[in-house]
């Protein structure tokens, strides 16, 4: 299972439709739920069982594929990966501490709401990867 944990929530009705869109995309392959908290709650949360990631500029890139081996090998060790999304103040060095890994999508800056969109999506990817399906060409 996958989970995406977010602080906050979507303010554009458009960009939590895409993000949606994507997130059922992944159910294909494999459960995927979403959970907005609060950002006092965040401390509690990071300490929940299971693969602990937070998306961060400074983090680990991947490409697509290597992103997809990486999840493979993360879900054939745990039972769930966690991935978390900031707030616009990003998390502290404290947080980054709790994470078992720091990842990032890309070196650029992303409002918090479409980095939602284009996690989904590469999770999509990486299973259409895992699975041969023909939507990575």
């Amino acid at each position: 299972m996958i989970e995406v944990i977010a602080i906050g929530k979507i303010k554009y009705t458009e960009v939590k439709k895409m993000a949606e869109h994507y997130r059922k995309m992944c159910l294909k392959w494999i459960d995927v739920k979403e959970r907005e908290i609060q950002k006092e709650n965040l401390g509690k949360v990071l300490l929940e069982k299971g693969f602990t990631i937070l998306l961060d500029e400074n983090g680990k890139q991947f490409n697509s594929i290597d992103f997809a081996k990486f999840i493979e090998n993360n879900l054939s060790r745990y039972s769930k990966i966690r991935f978390f999304i900031a707030d616009e103040e990003g998390f502290s060095e404290k947080d980054k501490k709790k994470a078992d890994f720091i990842f990032s999508l890309s070196p650029l800056t992303f409002p918090h709401d479409i980095v939602r969109v284009l996690l989904y999506e590469q999770i999509f990817r990486a299973f259409s990867i895992l699975n041969n399906h023909p939507y990575h060409r």
